[in-house]
This record gives C-alpha cells, structure tokens and sequence, in this order.
C-alpha cells in the first residue's frame, strides 16, 4: 500500500496496475518508506493505517480474551471435579 501511495506500481506489458498483495521488484526502502509515511504529504494513507490497525488489534484482543476464558473455564472445571 505504501508503495502504490508513493506511486511505485508494478508494470506488464506497457501498462501499469496496482496489486496491493505483490511487492514491485523496485519497492522502496524501510528507510525512505518511513520518511514518507510521516511526512505531511502521507496523512491520508496515515488515517487509514490507522483506522486498520485499531481493528486489528480489536480484533486480536477479542480472541485473546476468548481464547483466556475458554482456558479458566476448563481449568476451573478441572479443578472443581477434582475437589482442589
């Protein structure tokens, strides 16, 4: 995504696309990648990273706290059956 905002896409047969789940083979650096990323001309793409990584982390968090009260539910019922 950060390569297609920079204006760095791939190119087949005289045309250019844009395939946000293949890296060009001419991407840019981490280096130049985050120099771009938190520069003014970026917020946009900024506001939208944003807003994806606060899903992402909503949505791991919920499974983590589904998955730790799955594992307190057997373990309190492994221990209640054994009269611990």
């Amino acid at each position: 995504m950060l390569n297609s905002a920079m204006g760095i896409v791939a190119r087949a047969d005289g045309g250019v696309f844009v395939d946000l789940d293949t890296i060009p083979e001419d991407s840019v650096s981490i280096g130049t990648g985050l120099q771009y990323l938190l520069s003014p001309r970026a917020e946009a793409l900024r506001n939208l990273l944003e807003k994806e990584a606060v899903g992402a982390a909503d949505i791991l968090l919920r499974q983590a706290a589904r998955k730790a009260g799955a594992r307190m539910t057997i373990a309190h019922n492994l221990f209640s059956t054994n009269g611990c």
